[in-house]
């Protein structure tokens, strides 16, 4: 996914402000948040979802918004309506009663997973608030794709090696699969930076 979305960053970059260093060696630590969040965050993603359904994972995966909240308020300074913070504990108690609905008194280790995953995919997202401002859409794109791509890649190169031919013989729907994950979250942000 983010190797595929690089590519179209990669594509279009003339049409997103063209890629340019200049200047960013200011925010360092924003771009390696950044990075990492997203490299780890996947990693942890898919980690978890391998031993939960996928309504599960998506009610887990909504914590991204109080983890979101809370690291938005700590670093950028936000700050949210009574309303807003009455939803966002209902989205956590909904998570809470997922488990209990399960008759497990502790959280299921997939749902752990995810919890976890979402607190660095919120890291991403609030790193990415910050940098979307001082850099061209372009720059921003092959930071967010590109980087976390490298280090997924130097983290799994055995098994990237031993599930690419398998996703080769699946060409068809392997491809239509990561072209559109690619595209709808390449979209999402593309539509983040020009809406500051």
């Amino acid at each position: 996914l983010t190797g595929t979305a690089t590519l179209f960053g990669l594509l279009l970059s003339p049409w997103l402000g063209g890629i340019s260093f200049h200047g960013i060696e200011h925010y360092w630590p924003g771009i390696i948040i950044m990075i990492l969040g997203a490299a780890f965050g996947g990693i942890t993603f898919f980690s978890g979802q391998k031993y939960l359904d996928a309504g599960t994972t998506q009610i887990a995966f909504s914590s991204i918004l109080l983890w979101g909240v809370l690291l938005s308020m700590i670093f950028l300074g936000s700050r949210f309506s009574a309303t807003q913070a009455c939803g966002i504990i209902l989205l956590f108690a909904s998570i809470i009663l997922v488990q209990y609905r399960k008759g497990k008194r502790r959280l299921d280790p997939g749902v752990t997973w995810i919890i976890i995953s979402a607190v660095l995919f919120a890291a991403f997202q609030v790193s990415s608030a910050d940098l979307s401002k001082h850099m061209s859409t372009a720059t921003y794109l092959l930071l967010a794709y590109g980087g976390p791509t490298i280090v997924v890649g130097a983290l799994s190169a055995k098994n990237l090696k031993r599930d690419l031919p398998g996703i080769v013989a699946k060409r068809s729907h392997s491809v239509n699969a990561i072209l559109f994950a690619a595209a709808t979250s390449f979209g999402y942000y593309v539509f983040h930076t020009f809406r500051r």
